[in-house]
C-alpha cells in the first residue's frame, strides 16, 4: 500500500463506521462463547469462483473504488494491495477481516478454505493489525447480508509483503503508523492522537473489545 495521503473525512463515513462497529460487536460476542459453539458454519455458494493467476507477470493494480460493489465479478489479472485494519473474530466458515486500501477505503474480506487450527494461527501471527498484503484476482461480491465484500477461495492468491512492509503500531482509528499513545485499559490499541482515541471509543466501539 503506497503511503498516499488518506482523507480525514473518511473516518466519519457511515459505512466505515458500521463495518468497524459491527466487526467489533462480533468479536465481543465470540469472546463470550466457547470455541466452535454458536458460530455459523455455512455460507451461501458464490456464483463465481476465485483462484490465483497462473503467472504474476502483467498483473495490474486496482483499488476498491475501481471495483463495482453491486456486481459479482472476479477481477482477473489485477492485484488489490491493502493493510489489515481489523483482525478476525472467527475462522468458520471463513476468516473475516477488515482491509483498507491506499485510498483509505475500507471493505470486508472473507477468506475461505482454511482449516480452523491453521486459521487461528494465521489470525494470531500473520493476519494481524497493519499487515500488508496483496490479493490477486480479487472477487467482489454481494454477500448473504446484501452487503459487498471481497471473497477469497484460493489462499495462494494472498501475497504477504512481510514484516518490513507492515504498518508498525498502527493507529486503530486512522491507520497511521508509529502511533505512540496506547489505550490505558487494554494496553494494546495504539492511537496517534487524543482525537483518534475518542473517535475510536465513541464511534467505532473500541469499548466493546477493550479488555
Amino acid at each position: 500500500v503506497h503511503l498516499t495521503q488518506k482523507p480525514q473525512s473518511r473516518l466519519t463515513d457511515p459505512r466505515r463506521t458500521d463495518m468497524i462497529y459491527s466487526h467489533r460487536e462480533s468479536i465481543a460476542q465470540n469472546r463470550k462463547i466457547l470455541l466452535g459453539k454458536n458460530i455459523v458454519t455455512h455460507t451461501v455458494k458464490p456464483r463465481l469462483h476465485q483462484n490465483s493467476p497462473a503467472s504474476f507477470i502483467g498483473l495490474k493494480g486496482i483499488t476498491l473504488r475501481e471495483m463495482n460493489p453491486l456486481k459479482d465479478h472476479v477481477y482477473q489479472g489485477y492485484a488489490l494491495s491493502v493493510i489489515i485494519f481489523e483482525q478476525s473474530p472467527i475462522v468458520e466458515p471463513s476468516i473475516w477481516l477488515l482491509i483498507e486500501d491506499e485510498n483509505g477505503d475500507l471493505e470486508r474480506l472473507f477468506i475461505y478454505n482454511t482449516p480452523p487450527p491453521e486459521g487461528w494461527q494465521l489470525i494470531k501471527h500473520t493476519y494481524t493489525y497493519g499487515a500488508q498484503l496483496s490479493i490477486l484476482n480479487p472477487y467482489m461480491r454481494m454477500t448473504a447480508d446484501q452487503k459487498p465484500a471481497i471473497r477469497i477461495d484460493d489462499v495462494s492468491s494472498i501475497i504477504l509483503h512481510g514484516d518490513i512492509h507492515n504498518v508498525k503500531d498502527m493507529c486503530r482509528c486512522c491507520g497511521q503508523a508509529n502511533a505512540s499513545s496506547v489505550c490505558g485499559k487494554c494496553k494494546s490499541a495504539h492511537y496517534c492522537s487524543k482525537e483518534c482515541q475518542t473517535l475510536d471509543w465513541k464511534q467505532y466501539g473500541h469499548k466493546l473489545i477493550c479488555s
